[in-house]
């Protein structure tokens, strides 16, 4: 599989055990790591997925996903897109 572009609902169904997709997610996310995929997101949906896992799962679980999409950017696992105005316009 080549690179993943992925979006909130699917860090959502990733981090929050009741979200109905939760156990597929967990699946998919296992089968991108033995790929070694490499996955994409922006900054827009960072931010947006750190609003719904807020709400969704709360503070520490939070910080804690912020902290492991820290490792995998470190890592090169993840590459993270930052829209620029231009971007934006352009979407």
């Amino acid at each position: 599989m080549g690179p993943v572009f992925v979006d909130t609902s699917a860090w959502d169904a990733i981090e929050d055990s009741g979200d109905r997709h939760h156990a597929a997610a967990l699946r998919f996310k296992e089968e991108l790591a033995q790929q070694r995929s490499r996955l994409y997101v922006t900054n827009f949906v960072l931010d947006e997925c750190y609003t719904l896992l807020l709400s969704n799962i709360g503070y520490t679980r939070t910080v804690a996903f912020k902290r492991t999409i820290d490792l995998m950017w470190a890592s090169g696992i993840l590459a993270v897109v930052h829209v620029s105005e231009e971007i934006e316009r352009a979407a």
